[in-house]
């Protein structure tokens, strides 16, 4: 998804930075694509989902209603325990 963010930045600009902010993830992405993955897949495994905005799933309270672009909404509440 990173990669396909910076795809849509580069050439669609008018702004000579926006280019030049594009160029570095691709880099990385290109040339260290498994190790970038592997530490996505690490940090998943440790904290769960992360949703829009870069909120994780832990952190939300389902009591509270919660803004249907943090994705929360497509993910189901964590089940109450009846002890």
């Amino acid at each position: 998804m990173l990669l396909e963010l910076t795809k849509q930045i580069e050439g669609r600009t008018i702004c000579a930075l926006g280019d030049a902010a594009a160029w570095p993830v691709q880099g990385l992405m290109r040339h260290f694509r498994p190790e970038v993955e592997a530490c996505i897949a690490k940090f998943r495994k440790l904290n769960g989902p992360v949703l829009f905005g870069g909120r994780l799933r832990s952190g939300v309270d389902f009591d509270l209603a919660v803004p249907d672009n943090l994705g929360a909404a497509a993910l189901e509440p964590p089940k109450q325990s009846s002890v």
